[in-house]
């Protein structure tokens, strides 16, 4: 967890203890009342008063020391820690696959078919852009060739290596970087090898066991140094979760690379001997050397991806080949090549090859066991023991009454009957004057129990201060003193505490805390300045995205530098850069976790904006008021606004301006009340009423069609300029700006909609822009784009139809097929050239949507 549930007070060092606060009272009293008040002692009932409600308050003291665990503990004994945002440590430790060693990692562990893999760095061509391009290379099949055999024909093959091929596409699109890419996916081809030498053995274990160990730990280890471990092991080895889930997060356990990611290995015999000597059974090794099918010497095994050739073990085909490697036991039997004793040349080659028979099952149960494990999910859960807490009924109150001598009358013997009416009355008013004190309380328990939902980013109600009622169980005969129904008392109990309560302020900086720990923060000072489409809701617009930042903060943190995945549909939810999702809570836009057409918001409302000219020409004359004045709007309550419809032109001057009631005047003509549009002194009028109200109620409902469908137009398209390159059948465009800087590296363009209220403001724009840069990656530069409504049309026309071509073509492709390439280059270039023309006018494109 990022933070301790297990710290505890220090009460007595803070002076709660009981004496202490005795003695504070004392002291006080003494302060303000020592010439009146002569007594002090025990039996003074101030005094008496003064250690019960002391006595109490080290009640609630005690209430406050428990583990921060037992407040977060519902009745069922659980803690929801995705509701306090109290995030898993694999959730929060780990982050996307950035290094190429990450992506080894990642690929390795969701396809199970790989050996071993690397990831390369493209070496473009001259005229090609190169960075952030990969080439990954893939070893596939069994880590021991031989065991199994399985003949497949060479178009299975075909297909066999084409599904997994899609299978890492489909993986690293889901987790690729910014502007990054695979450029190909190559197979690296076996070269075979054999062990040959003399192995002395020892103990009980049988010679097939310690021979099959030694062929699978060699194999593990000519494999490239890619293996998996259990969670439960790593963290009983001693290691903390913060290093156990540093770098992305696996399914199948912890993936380790012991090797390093060079495009040339070479492995020698000294490797080989030392992970040999630790196997349970070896004794010592006379010698070892590599031999080919043949038997031939190699000096060593290497792994070459220039020439993409891998040494490979392989498991013995032939008697001969079973020769090669002898096990020798302590007491001199020898296993394989020449006996020392005169057996039968048939008995000894039939004692072998069983030898190898037997081995060959050994190995198999040790690959099998590979095999499960790695296609089997490790859950971390359960690996690790997550806080748990007990749970405490912290509202319950017990009153300080009960606790008083019986002679006072106010515990739950209360005054005896023969008593006369002023001694109940006293009793009665000595109870109404401790009721304040207990209310207090009670409230305060309430709070301690409420902590859950204030330490939440859920917003459910909008109070951070609660009460409770304290009725005849809690306070012996209280409800005789009250003057309304139970429902009533409590509902006036919570409005007076209302006016203590500053709701979005402390409810801010509780998320500001929950922020914090985790090292994240959202200053909203700038954000405030610009509440255009928020002036009735501004603090609750601010906690709503304050909130939803922390609620997506896994995703947000771990994948902040993720692009897009592209095998997915462009109208699937969240299928956007985790950079543009962020900047979209950070600038407060609506629905910022889906990619929206900001284009078609109005067409789908059957709006169009049409310019300002033939706005005023629909509207008509530009009405002067004679003899009454023009009077602005009286303030409505939002609750009974009701929904308008929009059944006259848009100027796209109004469409922002729109938004604000002081662009309004209500005046007569004599007959009617007529809504005008205030624009440079002149008033234009827009809808006449008979009754002024209703005048005032639809100019508001006017005002609220426009804030909303002006929310609705706020968004961005985050373009990356890498996956416009064409195709992999197609050079390169050679686009490179003024500097000399290649158009496709590390370039990404963010399209921003340039019509509505907010993004039309120049000050908003220079925030969004800055915003935007904080949190892009260092390496990539962002180019900004504010286009009007047209342009953003043609754009999201074509940007959504390269996502799909884009989509079919990884799906589909096929090398032979060369249709679906140039469809997607065409489109592509068509949005290469508008962007690298830094956007020409709309009218520069012929009826073919290409450039004149």
């Amino acid at each position: 967890m990022a933070t301790p549930l297990t710290k505890s007070i220090d009460v007595d060092s803070l002076g709660l203890d009981f004496e202490s606060l005795r003695q504070d009272g004392i002291d006080m009293l003494q302060d303000l009342c020592g010439l009146i008040w002569t007594d002090y002692n025990l039996h003074d009932p101030g005094v008496t008063i003064l250690e019960q409600l002391c006595y109490a308050l080290t009640d609630l003291t005690y209430r406050t020391d428990f583990n921060v665990a037992d407040y977060l503990t519902d009745s069922e004994g659980e803690i929801d820690f995705t509701r306090q945002a109290l995030y898993r440590p694999q959730e929060i430790f780990s982050s996307q696959a950035l290094t190429e060693n990450d992506f080894r990692k990642i690929l390795y562990d969701q396809v199970s078919q790989i050996a071993n893999i690397w990831i390369k760095p493209f070496t473009p061509d001259s005229g090609q852009p190169g960075r952030g391009l990969f080439t990954i290379y893939v070893v596939l099949g069994e880590l021991i060739d031989g065991l199994n055999v399985q003949i497949m024909t060479d178009e299975e093959q075909a297909k066999n290596v084409q599904h997994i091929k899609q299978m890492i596409k489909l993986v690293y699109s889901a987790r690729r970087t910014l502007n990054e890419d695979i450029d190909d996916i190559c197979i690296v081809q076996p070269k075979y090898c054999l062990l040959k030498g003399e192995i002395e053995i020892e103990g009980i274990r049988s010679p097939a066991e310690i021979l099959a160990q030694i062929l699978f730990d060699c194999t593990q280890h000519l494999s490239g140094g890619l293996n998996v471990k259990r969670f439960n092991n790593l963290f009983a080895e001693g290691l903390e979760p913060e290093h156990v889930f540093e770098g992305p997060i696996t399914r199948h356990g912890h993936v380790v690379s012991n090797k390093s990611n060079s495009n040339t290995e070479e492995f020698t015999t000294s490797d080989f001997i030392s992970l040999i000597r630790k196997i349970d059974g070896v004794k010592q090794i006379r010698s070892l050397s590599f031999v080919d099918e043949r038997g031939n010497s190699l000096s060593n095994l290497q792994c070459n991806l220039a020439s993409r050739e891998c040494a490979r073990l392989l498991f013995p085909q032939t008697t001969e080949q079973e020769k090669f490697l002898q096990l020798i036991p302590t007491q001199g039997l020898l296993f394989g090549g020449h006996d020392q004793h005169s057996y039968d040349t048939q008995i000894r080659r039939d004692k072998n090859h069983a030898l190898y028979a037997e081995t060959k099952l050994e190995l198999t149960k040790l690959e099998f066991e590979r095999k499960a494990f790695r296609t089997k999910n490790e859950d971390a859960d359960t690996a690790l023991q997550l806080p748990q807490g007990k749970y405490r009924d912290f509202r319950a109150f017990y009153s300080v009454q009960h606790q008083f001598p019986s002679n006072y009358g106010i515990n739950r013997y209360g005054v005896p009957q023969s008593a006369g009416v002023q001694r109940k009355a006293e009793a009665r008013q000595l109870k109404g004057y401790l009721f304040s004190f207990e209310q207090m309380m009670g409230n305060y328990l309430e709070n301690l129990q409420k902590l859950p939902e204030l330490f939440s980013p859920e917003i459910l109600e909008k109070k951070s201060y609660y009460s409770q009622y304290l009725g005849d169980s809690e306070i012996p005969d209280i409800e005789e003193l009250y003057v309304d129904t139970p429902e009533k008392i409590s509902n006036l109990i919570a409005e007076k505490l209302t006016t203590y309560d500053n709701y979005f302020d402390r409810k801010s900086r509780v998320l500001d805390y929950l922020l914090g720990l985790y090292g994240e923060s959202f200053s909203q000072v700038a954000l405030r300045r610009f509440n255009q489409c928020h002036r009735n809701d501004t603090e609750q617009w601010l906690l709503d995205a304050k909130a939803t930042l922390l609620k997506e903060l896994t995703d947000l943190s771990a994948q902040r530098a993720v692009g897009f995945n592209y095998l997915k549909s462009v109208t699937s939810k969240s299928n956007i850069a985790r950079l543009q999702k962020r900047v979209n809570i950070l600038l407060g836009i609506q629905s910022p976790g889906g990619e929206k057409t900001l284009s078609k918001v109005l067409a789908e409302e059957g709006i169009s904006l049409v310019s300002d000219k033939d706005f005023e020409v629909a509207i008509g004359k530009v009405l002067k008021p004679k003899s009454d004045a023009a009077l602005p709007l009286i303030d409505f309550p939002i609750d009974d606004i009701l929904p308008i419809s929009l059944d006259f032109p848009i100027g796209e001057t109004f469409f922002r301006n729109g938004v604000f009631s002081s662009n309004y005047r209500l005046i007569t003509d004599g007959q009617n009340i007529v809504v005008c549009y205030l624009n440079h002194d002149e008033l234009y009028p827009i809808r006449r009423f008979k009754d002024y109200q209703d005048a005032n109620q639809w100019a508001f409902g006017l005002i609220a069609r426009l804030t909303n469908l002006n929310r609705q137009c706020e968004g961005m398209i985050l373009v990356e300029h890498m996956l416009l390159r064409p195709a992999a059948t197609v050079r390169f465009q050679n686009k490179k700006f003024g500097t000399g800087v290649d158009f496709y590296d590390n370039r990404i363009s963010i399209i921003l909609p340039s019509w509505s209220v907010r993004f039309s403001d120049p000050e908003f724009r220079v925030f969004a822009e800055d915003v935007i840069r904080e949190h892009c990656p260092a390496h990539i530069y962002p180019y900004f784009h504010w286009l009007n409504l047209k342009e953003v049309h043609w754009f999201e026309t074509k940007y959504q139809l390269w996502r799909e071509q884009l989509r079919q073509f990884h799906f589909n492709h096929n090398e032979i097929d060369k249709n679906a390439s140039q469809e997607l280059d065409l489109t592509a270039s068509q949005l290469v050239d508008f962007i690298f023309r830094r956007l020409p006018p709309l009218q520069e494109y012929d009826a073919g949507d290409n450039l004149i």
